[in-house]
């Protein structure tokens, strides 16, 4: 498996900008933020963006996206238009050599308005993106129905399409209040992706929402069993990318700049 960045670190600096930050970390391969290189972007300028990130040593292999947005709103021509921009963001992925992308779906109170409206649109979009041999993975997640444990599973089921998986997300399900080692085995056959950040539950009202969610921390100084779910991804061959989540622009984490922060984590997931 290889150890990759989400670039959400960076938020929405540019490829151009934040390479010479990271090159000093360690890390090598890039779960690209969506926000960095918009959908509206030409051929030629998605070229260049791929040709500076391979000169400067450097490999796209999933895209952070937003893909499902919207699928479950009351207007069909809203639902129709997000499906066609979202296909487009799989041309995106595709064109960067991504080989994964993220996808939501839902929320936690609408079980039925998922299935009857959202699962069509994630079928066509799921046939879309295994025509452009892109797998969308969903992410464990609060929020959305497609983040919950169940929920992903049973749309795993449902859609039952190898270009559809789950991104495995301990840090997330840890936050929340769920057994990650528990739900890794339930998971496993499904996990294409996953996201890594340590830290331990805590309760936040913000404009984030009401309610508990993972408080970051550096790898190896929070409640995440990191080693454990190393080796499980072993024991279960898992061929995919391991996308180092660093939380940095949650200023209530009190963490290291990121420099310091990336570079500690790549060290310590070295050591295991």
């Amino acid at each position: 498996m290889k150890l990759s960045v989400c670039t959400v670190c960076f938020q929405k600096q540019s490829p151009m900008e934040y390479l010479p930050v990271l090159a000093p970390t360690g890390f090598k391969y890039l779960d690209l933020y969506h926000r960095q290189l918009p959908i509206s972007s030409t051929a030629e300028e998605r070229k260049r963006i791929v040709d500076f990130i391979s000169a400067s040593g450097f490999e796209i292999v999933s895209l952070c996206s937003g893909f499902g947005h919207n699928y479950l709103d009351p207007d069909e021509n809203v639902r129709s238009k997000r499906l066609e921009e979202d296909k487009k963001g799989i041309d995106l992925a595709a064109d960067l050599g991504a080989k994964v992308a993220r996808v939501f779906l839902g929320t936690t109170e609408r079980e039925e308005v998922v299935f009857k409206t959202g699962v069509p649109l994630l079928k066509e979009l799921t046939a879309y993106a295994e025509s452009r041999g892109i797998v969308l993975a969903m992410e464990n997640h609060r929020g959305y129905y497609s983040g919950t444990p169940e929920g992903a599973l049973r749309l795993c089921e449902e859609i039952n399409s190898p270009s559809l998986g789950i991104l495995y997300e301990p840090g997330n399900l840890l936050g929340e209040g769920y057994d990650f080692k528990r739900e890794f085995y339930f998971q496993a056959p499904y996990i294409v992706h996953m996201h890594l950040k340590d830290g331990f539950p805590r309760y936040y009202d913000d404009k984030y929402g009401k309610g508990y969610r993972l408080h970051s921390t550096l790898l190896g100084e929070g409640r995440l069993d990191v080693p454990w779910i190393f080796e499980h991804l072993q024991e279960i061959n898992y061929q995919g990318c391991v996308s180092y989540e660093y939380e940095s622009w949650h200023s209530e984490y009190n963490l290291p700049p990121i420099p310091e922060g990336l570079k500690q984590a790549f060290e310590y997931l070295g050591n295991i």
